[in-house]
């Protein structure tokens, strides 16, 4: 069966952007408002010293230590003669020349990235390129940041931990690395070392970025944070900048919703939607999906990168096109995650048949996701449906052998549903009629006996379809199809629609 994207839990847990593009969302930028007592900000004389130590020496690696300073300070003017210094003249890594650019131009975005995704072998490439860099500037965190970004994108899991382990160690407070590191940890299944990653820094208490990364990581894992009425504080107190607490007041916003308290979560997503990052706002929609409405609809237009939220929107709207394509660009974005490759190629195969698309989103995110089974699922469902029969049978056995070691991605019930559906998809493929009836008339038992009633729904679909195209009518009733719809989420049901649509115009 067609595989989508688990919806059922979400959080404002980091992205983790390229370090350009950080910087151009303003994410390094100082989170008060104006300067404070006890606000974070540079030590007494520290980027005096670090201009001094420029002014003085004219070389590569004070230039970027002042360049460094100031982004991470907000305070762009007082580099920016050694900004043009690194441009002109380099002698500095890679990472270190894209930052004194972006200081130049605030409003730069790495385009490379946006309209391009890089093939394996680029990939393969920038680690190579990043390894050589390290081995001239080795005590640069951004760079071992770099490093493990690429080496996640393919895959490479430990690769990636040792690179951010350095990382880490050479800037245990530096709110960039942190959260990039939170995030790669929670990307390898080990939400606790991403909790306490977070915990472990004095700059958590203090920075409302890396509180709402505590926050959100917390809940990921199971646990509430003990920063909830800190962090609610630091919301109200006037002393941040809205953009700096817009995922501080969503993630706190987001507990309080699971936990039923809809008044406060409503309040607090209005703070978070004030001046929202693309994260709060894909967070809003998912939280409007599940409860009470935010009307977050309207902060999507001036949000850069909303690539998430805007395909959920435009699969709300019916433009399954457009959604496929944010979800493409979502994925551009977020390269080791498998979230936007099962949203886009359902959308995909579902919604539109395109089923090449769909089938090359999940190999896409499977580079970076090899264990990921629920993309081997849908690999089967685009092969099938293609009409490559022995390459999607190809895929059972993988699936068959997952289900008996007890891989908890399905519960054992739902993985007897998608199994039996999927031995009736190829039966029926490889001109076996008869036993794809039984297979499907199994599945759809299965499931209503464990009141798997989406799981049911979705075998009935395909049924339908597999039906259809050798010219048979629906095995149910027509009220019997009305009543299937209904068993989907309502964000799915407008793509459930197209999809029967094409075999029973009534509907």
């Amino acid at each position: 069966m067609a595989q989508p994207v688990d919806d059922s839990h979400r959080q404002v847990v980091p992205r983790w952007w390229t370090m350009p593009v950080a910087a151009s969302l303003g994410q390094l930028d100082a989170a008060t408002v104006s300067r404070q007592p006890g606000s974070p900000g540079p030590a007494a004389g520290e980027l005096e010293e670090l201009r001094r130590d420029w002014e003085e020496n004219r070389s590569p690696i004070y230039a970027a230590n002042l360049i460094d300073a100031a982004l991470a300070y907000g305070l762009a003017s007082v580099a920016e003669d050694a900004a043009a210094w690194v441009v002109a003249n380099g002698g500095v890594s890679e990472v270190s020349i894209k930052l004194a650019k972006q200081l130049l131009s605030p409003t730069m975005i790495d385009q490379a990235a946006v309209t391009s995704e890089p093939t394996h072998q680029q990939r393969w490439r920038a680690v190579a390129g990043h390894r050589a860099a390290l081995r001239r500037y080795p005590r640069d965190p951004l760079l071992w940041v770099e490093l493990a970004r690429e080496y996640s994108a393919l895959g490479q899991i430990e690769p990636a931990r040792r690179a951010l382990v350095v990382a880490v160690s050479l800037a245990p407070d530096d709110r960039y690395v942190l959260r990039c590191a939170s995030r790669f940890y929670l990307h390898a299944r080990d939400p606790e070392h991403a909790h306490q990653i977070l915990l472990r820094s004095s700059a958590t208490l203090t920075d409302p970025w890396l509180m709402a990364a505590e926050i959100a990581t917390a809940d990921a894992r199971g646990a509430r944070s003990k920063l909830m009425k800190v962090g609610a504080r630091a919301v109200e107190s006037g002393r941040f900048a809205p953009r700096s607490i817009s995922e501080l007041a969503g993630a706190i916003g987001t507990v309080e919703f699971k936990s039923g308290n809809r008044k406060q979560t409503k309040r607090l997503f209005a703070r978070a939607l004030e001046d929202p990052t693309e994260n709060t706002l894909a967070q809003a929609g998912w939280v409007s999906r599940h409860g009470p409405s935010l009307g977050y609809a309207d902060s999507a237009p001036r949000v850069p990168r909303a690539f998430e939220a805007n395909a959920w929107q435009a699969m709300a709207a019916d433009d399954f096109v457009g959604a496929v394509e944010y979800s493409v660009d979502w994925l551009r974005d977020e390269p080791f995650a498998s979230r936007p490759a099962l949203l886009g190629s359902w959308i995909a195969a579902v919604a539109l048949e395109d089923y090449e698309t769909a089938l090359r989103l999940v190999e896409s995110a499977a580079v970076a996701n090899p264990g990921d089974i629920r993309l081997t699922v849908q690999s089967l469902y685009c092969l099938a449906s293609m009409g490559r029969v022995d390459e999607a049978a190809a895929q059972l056995p993988l699936l068959e052998t997952a289900a008996a070691s007890g891989d908890s991605t399905f519960t054992p019930p739902a993985w007897d549903v998608l199994l039996a559906a999927d031995r009736g998809l190829l039966a029926f493929r490889n001109g076996n009629v008869e036993e794809g009836r039984a297979a499907y008339a199994g599945a759809i038992e299965l499931a209503a006996a464990n009141r798997l009633r989406e799981a049911g729904a979705s075998a009935l679909i395909n049924y339908i379809r597999e039906e259809a195209r050798i010219g048979e009518g629906p095995p149910v009733g027509a009220q019997e199809v009305r009543d299937v719809i209904g068993a989907f989420p309502q964000s799915h049901r407008g793509a459930i629609l197209r999809f029967l649509g094409r075999f029973l115009p009534a509907v």
